[in-house]
């Protein structure tokens, strides 16, 4: 039994949870909205889903919102690649998706990249082989970053100020 239905069973209004819901739901479509808007056709895409479990630390996949995503992202027609490193199998609706070994894979001839659920699993070793091959695809310097240790903040933020700095002129000070 949900708060909503006991709310409801004791004659009050629960209006913060189910506007609550009501967001929670908006998120979910968030990045197959942000997809429409950039690209005309997801049939015409290949988008790498990274993170596949309900939440980080778990290996199930029971009420995933990246599953439902890589679902509405078949059903359009856009071919999946996903990566988690607690996920060996996909689930038989997921059949025409790919499942990858690894990050790299994943994002190889990938138009878009999801992140869809945290994924701290891998090891420092992973992290900067990814990282390597990341910047080959890209092209561009890719920073491995841990929520967790802290690894790489530093480097972010000089990163952000370099970027800040350079892209913006400063007024000329005496």
């Amino acid at each position: 039994m949900t708060l909503t239905h006991i709310a409801r069973d004791h004659g009050e209004s629960a209006e913060l949870l189910a506007a609550i819901l009501r967001s929670n739901e908006a998120h979910k479509t968030w990045a197959l909205r942000r997809l429409d808007a950039i690209y005309e056709n997801l049939s015409a895409i290949t988008v790498a889903v990274l993170g596949l479990t309900y939440k980080p630390g778990t290996n199930t996949l029971r009420r995933s919102g990246a599953i439902e995503l890589c679902l509405k992202l078949l059903e359009r027609g856009a071919r999946v690649q996903c990566y988690d490193p607690v996920v060996k199998a996909l689930p038989a609706e997921l059949a025409p998706a790919k499942i990858c070994e690894n990050v790299s894979d994943a994002l190889r001839h990938a138009d878009a990249a999801i992140v869809a659920t945290k994924i701290d699993k891998l090891s420092r070793a992973e992290r900067l082989r990814t990282t390597a091959a990341n910047e080959a695809v890209f092209q561009h310097p890719v920073l491995p970053v841990s929520a967790v240790t802290g690894e790489g903040l530093d480097e972010l933020w000089k990163l952000i100020d370099r970027t800040l700095n350079n892209s913006h002129p400063r007024p000329n000070q005496p």
